[in-house]
């Protein structure tokens, strides 16, 4: 696989200490969920925040199934917590599958890194781990919303790609704006909970 060349431009000097203590956030429920997407089953985690089995009792569903503007066919599937509204929410957890082939990961991460690039003053790339053919985990720093401007997010992802679909898994929370110089002394949100979020999606699978 090519290198991600197209993103260099992008990276910074992010806070690179966090990555060898992820393996060991193991503060995870142990159900694993279940998602049929057009033949295939995404097997994903309970979003970071849920603290028990009774899921019904700690977030919000939205539920979508169509096709895009580009003529491709798209599933999301989206938690947000309890008695928070999708227009507003603090913290975001989703399965976003899309059916097409031919789309290279690199191709999908600037994508998404497109996305963070026009809504916020700066996004930052931060690679979790090396990336293969058919998949990679990454985290995408907004240091400020343009539209809000009091706000920020920290957002950590795992695209896989296999078969004809396009699938990811990905966490935000928004919280207070930061500064990328700020990101050289640690994580603009607790480190328990970054540990918690990347060890989430990292469990992602489709099989």
């Amino acid at each position: 696989m090519k290198p991600f060349s197209r993103l260099a431009a992008f990276l910074s000097a992010l806070w690179l200490s966090l990555l060898p203590a992820i393996a060991g956030a193991q503060d995870l429920p142990p159900s694993q969920w279940l998602l049929s997407l057009w033949g295939q089953t995404a097997h994903y985690a309970p979003p970071p925040w849920v603290r028990s089995r009774e899921l019904e009792q700690e977030v919000e569903i939205f539920r979508q199934q169509g096709v895009n503007p580009n003529g491709v066919e798209t599933f999301i599937y989206e938690y947000i917590p309890e008695g928070e509204r999708f227009e507003d929410w603090s913290e975001l957890y989703a399965i976003h599958a899309e059916r097409r082939g031919g789309v290279e990961i690199e191709a999908a991460v600037i994508g998404i890194y497109g996305i963070f690039a026009n809504a916020c003053e700066e996004a930052l790339y931060q690679e979790i781990e090396a990336p293969s053919r058919d998949r990679v985990h990454f985290a995408i720093y907004c240091t400020r919303y343009i539209a809000r401007r009091e706000y920020g997010e920290v957002a950590v992802f795992s695209v896989v790609s296999t078969g004809e679909l396009l699938v990811r898994n990905y966490y935000e929370k928004r919280l207070p704006a930061f500064s990328r110089v700020s990101l050289n002394h640690g994580p603009p949100l607790p480190v328990a909970e970054l540990e918690k979020a990347i060890a989430t999606v990292r469990r992602f699978e489709v099989k």
